[in-house]
């Protein structure tokens, strides 16, 4: 009996062993290998890979006008590195590999690339991918033509680290993305491993494995030099001619493709500015959108002007692109309508970083460290925008629909993306900062917030149906203006404009809208099922209905939590009659408050939303910051946020709601979290009613399906918001559902 126990026992031992062994079979299949690192130099680019094992460039010494070009020859399986050429040409040993398939790139001017895959002789040609605001390059097909990679890198300013590689299907011509923050892909001889870069060291991979995103999802930055003690532009800037766009200069007209890797030349600095901008920035695009474009590239590249280095900026994304090739008309118009201007913070160059698609919000600080002018922004026109690079500072597609929607000037486009900034320049100029271009006041009171160059000031005009032209402001770059006895108007009635000396420099084109939406909601009583029908409707007389968003009761009211919630115990419980539920959470004028919570989890994963901070402040004259609003899923990063000030309240000491959008695509690490931050002392008293958390508006069906989420046998409380295009919202509309015990209980009774 003993004996049997024993054998059985063992038994038990060796299946569990070979269960845990296939477990890791079956884990490592799916993806939960890392790949390897092969070289720790930070400059190493895998070329290609033989029998004798991989090849990496690296740059080397100088060498008069230009920075060698290293050859090693790197060991795969343990790193050991032997160097085969101190200065070698730019590009890899051809490799021929026996295919009846071709893929290849079309780089277009729009810069929007398109990946093809065609016969070998070019015929049957057939479009697999078009992308956005990007570059595909260096397209590789495996050693038996099965598969290809390639590289797509975003555009902008230090955008390289955020490049990623992607795999192709030659039979099926399906297409996907393999690894985060990596590039110049070079298949193994056997073709089941993959060798690339990330972060400038080279790493070995399966392809076979879903190789998993990197942990560190920021890269480290350049370093940008210090700001000159003069602001006067540079004469000349000395750019080195990298890797990456080499390969990409093989299948595009960008630079010369017979250009050494290393080699540096000296360009006149506009002439080089107007050879980043169309390759930035198609030359299609709104000629605004090219001049926020040109201040940009100029600005950037003027704070890395560095005498001490061999050179200044390189020709890629490591810094920012440039094609002397690319040169267009209608680009180098924008620069030179804006020739010597620049973006100041503090009166020196900021780094003036900029990517593809920066998401709603933009990243604040992408790359750590103080950034005062690098705030995370509010940016609807991005809102639901998957970002593209490191997301800190303009958005290049966030630029262009501004200018192409809005008819937004450059000189708003970018004080909107870089924070407390001004546009500098050696002549006067200037334009509007706020409101915003084509959109509508909700208030009685409008903040006119102008920039001029050169020490200049705006003169500041208005005219609206009721209001005969008025200069309300005189050599001044902030005002407001009392709308009180102004009706209503459509988009258009209130014009806005500023004037330099006599010179008009800019015009806002508003609308003004007080009156929210109103609706109706209906529903079902009760319900055996947790979904139910819903009836809507929606009526609007001013700016138009937005849409309609449902909430399941998704409310925070911070008070009852105080001070869990109340950040260095500034603030307060008070007890408001205006309140929805009579209480409030309060501080006074000079106080400096963080409100947070709830840290919630209730709200469902993978959809948009809008969140309704419940306002009141005692002062509605005031131009300056009541509260900053914002929401977060991990303690630190904003969803969504969204900065209020004084004249944005209709009326003093009355509540008023504030939305705030987010996209709730990730999972929230600490659940999600809503703050209310003075960012400073506070210019006026402030109470927080509650927050209200809803989907984001959407104007059709008036007949929607909604899931229910509270336990069977308990009434749940539906909640509908109704917005207008100006952004008015309407008072909670709310309808009471009785859900019934699970339907399980039910169903043998229903089957007799």
């Amino acid at each position: 009996m003993r004996q049997r126990l024993i054998t059985l026992v063992s038994l038990l031992v060796s299946a569990m062993f070979a269960m845990a062994l296939l477990a890791r079979i079956v884990s490592a299949q799916a993806g939960k290998a890392e790949p390897r690192r092969v070289t720790s130099d930070g400059h190493s680019t895998p070329i290609a890979w033989d029998s004798a094992g991989l090849l990496v460039a690296r740059p080397g010494q100088l060498l008069g006008g230009r920075v060698a070009n290293e050859w090693w020859r790197i060991a795969p399986a343990d790193g050991s590195a032997q160097l085969i050429s101190a200065d070698a040409p730019s590009s890899a040993p051809a490799r021929t590999i026996t295919s009846a398939k071709k893929v290849f790139v079309v780089n277009g001017e729009t810069l929007q690339p398109e990946l093809w895959l065609a016969d070998a002789n070019a015929g049957n040609a057939r479009l697999l991918l078009t992308g956005e605001s990007e570059y595909f390059f260096a397209p590789a097909l495996s050693p038996d033509g099965a598969r290809f990679v390639f590289t797509r890198a975003p555009s902008g300013s230090e955008t390289h680290a955020f490049s990623s590689i992607w795999l192709g299907d030659v039979a099926s011509g399906d297409v996907k993305h393999l690894i985060t923050e990596a590039s110049s892909p070079v298949w193994s001889p056997d073709g089941n491993e993959l060798a690339f870069e990330h972060r400038g060291d080279t790493y070995i991979g399966d392809w076979r494995l879903a190789i998993r995103d990197w942990n560190d999802s920021v890269a480290s930055r350049q370093s940008p030099v210090a700001s000159p003690q003069s602001l006067t532009p540079p004469a000349t800037i000395r750019v080195v001619h990298m890797q990456g766009n080499y390969d990409f200069s093989q299948m595009a007209t960008c630079r010369p493709p017979t250009l050494t890797v290393g080699t540096i030349i000296t360009f006149p600095f506009e002439a080089y500015v107007s050879y980043v901008v169309p390759i930035e920035s198609s030359p299609s695009n709104p000629p605004e959108q090219l001049k926020a474009q040109s201040l940009a590239a100029r600005t950037y590249a003027w704070g890395r002007i560095n005498p001490t280095a061999s050179y200044d900026v390189s020709d890629w994304t490591d810094t920012q692109a440039m094609c002397d090739l690319r040169a267009d008309s209608r680009s180098t118009a924008a620069v030179n309508a804006t020739a010597g201007q620049y973006i100041a913070y503090g009166g020196s160059l900021i780094s003036a970083l900029y990517s593809a698609e920066s998401g709603d919000p933009t990243r604040a600080c992408p790359f750590g460290g103080g950034c005062n002018y690098l705030k995370a922004v509010d940016d609807p026109v991005s809102f639901g925008r998957t970002r593209n690079g490191h997301g800190g500072g303009m958005s290049q597609n966030g630029a262009y629909r501004w200018a192409q929607w809005y008819k937004w000037d450059y000189i708003q486009i970018l004080t909107h993306y870089y924070s407390n900034v001004t546009i500098e320049g050696t002549t006067a100029f200037g334009g509007f900062v706020l409101p915003w271009n084509n959109g509508y006041v909700t208030s009685n009171r409008v903040r006119i917030l102008g920039e001029a160059s050169n020490g200049s000031a705006l003169n500041i005009f208005a005219r609206a149906q009721g209001l005969t032209t008025t200069q309300i402001a005189t050599n001044t770059l902030l005002t407001s203006l009392d709308l009180t006895t102004v009706p209503d108007q459509p988009l258009g009635g209130f014009v806005v404009t500023g004037t330099i000396s006599s010179t008009q420099a800019s015009t806002l084109t508003l609308g003004i809208d007080r009156v929210p939406p109103t609706g109706t909601l209906t529903a079902p009583g009760f319900t055996l099922l947790p979904t139910v029908t819903l009836q809507l409707s929606a009526t609007d007389s001013g700016s138009g209905f937005a849409g309609y968003g449902l909430s399941n009761h998704w409310i925070w009211e911070g008070e009852d939590k105080s001070p869990q919630y109340i950040f260095n115990g500034v603030g307060s419980m008070v007890t408001d009659s205006q309140a929805l539920n009579g209480r409030a959470l309060f501080a006074s004028s000079g106080s400096s408050i963080i409100w947070f919570g709830p840290y919630t989890f209730d709200v469902p994963l993978g959809h948009p939303y809008r969140a309704y901070f419940r306002l009141k402040t005692n002062n509605v004259m005031t131009t300056s910051q009541i509260a900053k609003l914002d929401v977060v899923g991990d303690g630190v990063t904003p969803i969504g946020i969204k900065r209020v000030f004084g004249t944005d309240f209709r009326a003093a000491n009355q509540y008023q709601e504030f939305f705030v959008d987010f996209n709730d695509v990730v999972s929230p690490t600490m659940g999600l979290e809503f703050r209310v931050d003075s960012e400073g002392a506070l210019p006026a008293d402030l109470y927080l009613d509650r927050v209200l958390v809803a989907t984001y508006p959407v104007t059709s069906p008036l007949t929607a399906n909604w899931t229910l989420s509270a336990p069977s046998g308990l009434p749940q409380i539906v909640i509908a918001k109704f917005s207008d295009n100006a952004g008015n919202v309407s008072a909670d509309v709310t309808a009471t559902v009785a859900l019934s015990a699970p339907l399980h209980i039910y169903l043998p009774l229903l089957r007799r």
